[in-house]
């Protein structure tokens, strides 16, 4: 595999704050709030693109500029996704607090599994310990910060539930023609997808256990 194709489901895309190549990028709206654009997919957009420079970026827009989509959002953007045949990661930088399963999210969640779709999901940051999802389901993995690691490396925190401990900290990236440094969940994931996306160049991480097997090794 040459270019992997990562989804990024996350607010519209403000352009003007984007950094890498667009050639690879293209963007699709489910969301009628995603048509009032925000910064984060743009910072979201940047790392991946940063992380893996040859990967396709699509970005689904679910969510309102400051970051607010509901179930039926998710549900539109993951609909699409698994209505695409070259999608091989997703990112979601978005969680909701003590969600009870939502079947018709929780059924297209296990149909992109079954496809090989890897996905990751970003846990809180500010509510360790409580339930976040997607990120707690057992067809995702979901990214938490852990303090003291290197920039970008991660730990098993939970091999059962499949969650990562991953320094999200001090990420800097360009938004427009600033420097910004980042701090979130939000951003750890990305970066964890782009790393999954480079693995599968190599020929690994095709399937959600293939790669948790990969990350655990």
């Amino acid at each position: 595999m040459l270019q992997p194709k990562i989804a990024v489901l996350d607010t519209g895309i403000d352009l003007a704050h984007l950094t890498i190549n667009t050639d690879n990028l293209s963007s699709v709206l489910v969301s009628e709030k995603a048509q009032t654009p925000g910064q984060h997919a743009a910072l979201v957009i940047n790392i991946i693109g940063t992380v893996c420079p040859d990967a396709k970026i699509q970005h689904v827009g679910i969510m309102g500029p400051n970051g607010n989509a509901n179930g039926l959002d998710l549900y539109r953007g993951l609909k699409w996704c698994l209505g695409q045949d070259d999608i091989d990661v997703i990112c979601l930088s978005l969680c909701y607090r003590n969600q009870a399963p939502i079947p018709e999210i929780e059924n297209l969640l296990t149909e992109l599994q079954d496809k090989g779709v890897v996905i990751i999901a970003s846990r809180h940051n500010d509510f360790p310990g409580e339930s976040a999802y997607p990120a707690d389901c057992d067809t995702t993995i979901g990214v938490d910060q852990l303090d003291g690691l290197k920039l970008g490396k991660y730990k098993i925190l939970d091999d059962d539930h499949k969650i990562l401990g991953m320094n999200g900290h001090g990420i800097i990236t360009q938004l427009g023609k600033q420097k910004v440094s980042l701090d979130g969940n939000s951003f750890s994931a990305p970066i964890l997808a782009a790393r999954i996306a480079n693995s599968r160049v190599q020929g690994k991480c095709y399937s959600l256990n293939d790669t948790w097997q990969v990350l655990a090794s």
